[in-house]
């Protein structure tokens, strides 16, 4: 009772109620100080576990700030709340864009996009963390069709997965395995291995754990034009024998198999605007997307 008063004190503030006996109820009021002390306190909370969950997504930048690193994420946040965003979810996605393009990167030039949507009163913040996303990733595909071979370049691919936990790829990918084909079945080696973790590093660590196997790389072709932004293509290629499937609307391959016309940017780009992805993804995969493509006002 020493933070606030019972029965309605005194003062400006906010109310909860809670049943007690008789008919009436009790009422706990906090005042305007109280409660602001209260949302630093969860704010502080967020941050800190935000702080680790981003430090495994996006390591190379936590080494890179090191001391830095908690003053850069709470700089993150507090822009994330003056967007409008509230959920832990929608905190970690935009400091997520933080940490590829640097903090408030809405405010700088170059991005003229992202100002604008950070500026458009009609976008719910949602909606607006949607659309900054998804124009973050073409800035991605931009900057890759760009970068120099042999550049150590972001790829659209690890944007992706830097956005999406750990937890729920896997259990998506486990979700999707068990509807194809029960022989499948889903590492999760990755989660043990040190960070940053390139596909080389995997396959050799795959390799490693089980040397009676041989392992090789299963690719889309439309990564055929991208294999010069992968880290050591080439001892992938000698040790791991990639195998091409056709993807479609890229030029087709000799004795390979094609991949439905399916486009996980599709997936994703549907599910922002709220339309339906039923006859694209598994059942059971869909029930586990949730809401990490979707916009609540479907626009």
């Amino acid at each position: 009772a020493g933070a606030g008063a019972l029965g309605g004190g005194a003062g400006p503030g906010r109310t909860a109620a809670h049943p007690g006996a008789g008919t009436g109820g009790l009422m706990l009021q906090l005042s305007a100080e109280q409660l602001d002390h209260v949302d630093a306190l969860q704010a502080r909370r967020d941050g800190q576990s935000l702080q680790q969950v981003l430090a495994q997504a996006w390591p190379e930048v936590a080494q890179q700030l090191q001391g830095r690193w908690p003053a850069f994420v709470d700089l993150a946040l507090a822009r994330a709340r003056a967007l409008g965003l509230r959920s832990m979810a929608d905190l970690a996605r935009y400091a997520s864009l933080c940490c590829l393009w640097g903090a408030s990167f809405e405010t700088r030039p170059r991005f003229e996009w992202a100002a604008a949507l950070a500026a458009d009163a009609t976008l719910s913040p949602a909606l607006r963390l949607h659309q900054l996303t998804h124009g973050s990733r073409e800035e991605v595909v931009r900057r890759a069709a760009r970068a120099a071979p042999g550049a150590d370049a972001l790829t659209p691919a690890a944007f992706d997965k830097a956005l999406a936990p750990f937890e729920r790829r896997v259990a998506m990918c486990e979700a999707a395995a068990a509807e194809i084909d029960p022989r499948i079945s889903i590492s999760r080696i990755e989660s043990e291995l040190p960070t940053p973790s390139y596909t080389i590093h995997t396959l050799r660590a795959l390799a490693t754990r089980e040397p009676d196997k041989r392992f090789r790389l299963v690719l889309g072709s439309d990564n055929q034009d991208q294999t010069h932004l992968w880290r050591d293509w080439p001892t992938i290629a000698a040790e791991f024998a990639p195998i091409w499937v056709g993807r479609d609307g890229y030029p087709t391959l000799p004795d390979a198999p094609t991949f439905p016309g399916i486009s996980s940017t599709e997936i994703r780009d549907r599910l922002g605007r709220g339309e339906s992805v039923e006859h694209l993804v598994p059942a059971a995969s869909l029930a586990l997307l949730g809401d990490l493509y979707r916009s609540p006002s479907g626009a």
